[in-house]
């Protein structure tokens, strides 16, 4: 898989291993939506008895019908910066002939492949559609899920799934903590709430710490994405917008001063006309069993 957030100059170091005990504690502060506490008495019962094992065998299906259908599919992108600045893109999803996927974008009206490296906009999202691989039975064993509750998200009633990585930390492979909005009977996601789970580590260990006296407040940077999957095309639910924030906290020494954070960038990025060329995801379902 490839990154999910274009990074550049971030402004602090990085660790590569996590406490998981920390994150779990970490979690219902800064992650869980407010629908985890009131949905259940809102929606219908039947998604308060969603398992987790079925529920992960459904994602997988969904993901493993994805990688199949997604032979080949474009659309258009917009990206609104946080400069100021709109940018319009071609993007298209291909599988290379060894198996591996490519994406590449142009620029409407132009053939050139623009990298997404080189995106004029700080913070972006590379795929928002890789989401959906995350839970794929081959990441199970780096990633912990759990049942969080229920809510809705782009008028669906839904489960609410969390995950977080299992040590160690891998970068585009379990490198996110966060909540999936999840349709019970399909397995399809609806929508997805992330962190990057280094950059909460590294602000959780500096508020736990105290600086000495006299020590200015200290600066971190946390990533966090917001991706919809609004469109419904094939049998899939694709991206529809995905919004990049980097959150500013300032972490206090022993001058009693509180902590403080604000938004310090924003990208929003759109999805839409979306066009397959390849086998759909309702060719690869199996055949309704007739009763006898």
């Amino acid at each position: 898989m490839q990154p999910f957030v274009a990074r550049r100059g971030w402004g602090f170091g990085r660790s590569r291993t996590l406490a998981v005990a920390a994150l779990l504690a970490l979690a219902p502060a800064r992650v869980l939506p407010a629908e985890v506490e009131s949905g259940p008495a809102r929606l219908d019962s039947a998604l308060t008895d969603v398992r987790l094992p079925s529920l992960l065998d459904r994602m997988d299906k969904a993901a493993s019908l994805y990688r199949e259908a997604a032979l080949k599919f474009s659309c258009r992108e917009t990206i609104h910066a946080d400069e100021g600045k709109v940018l319009h893109y071609e993007y298209l999803y291909v599988i290379a002939a060894d198996g591996t996927f490519h994406d590449y974008r142009t620029r409407v009206g132009r053939s050139v492949e623009v990298s997404p490296r080189s995106i004029p906009a700080k913070h972006s999202l590379v795929r928002a559609y890789s989401w959906v691989f995350l839970f794929g039975r081959g990441f199970w064993r780096h990633v912990r899920y759990r049942i969080l509750g229920t809510g809705q998200a782009m008028g669906r009633d839904a489960v609410l799934v969390g995950f977080e990585p299992i040590p160690p930390l891998i970068r585009e492979i379990n490198d996110w903590i966060g909540t999936a909005w999840v349709e019970p009977e399909t397995g399809r996601i609806v929508r997805v709430e992330a962190e990057a789970a280094d950059d909460l580590e590294t602000l959780r260990a500096a508020e736990a710490v105290l600086a000495p006296a006299g020590v200015a407040r200290r600066r971190f940077l946390v990533r966090s994405v917001t991706t919809e999957f609004g469109v419904e095309k094939n049998g899939m639910r694709l991206p529809s917008q995905a919004t990049v924030e980097i959150e500013e906290h300032l972490v206090p020494g022993r001058d009693g001063r509180p902590s403080s954070s604000r938004v310090k960038a924003r990208t929003v990025q759109t999805y839409k006309d979306y066009r397959f060329f390849g086998v759909t995801a309702e060719e690869k379902q199996p055949p309704a069993v007739s009763p006898p």
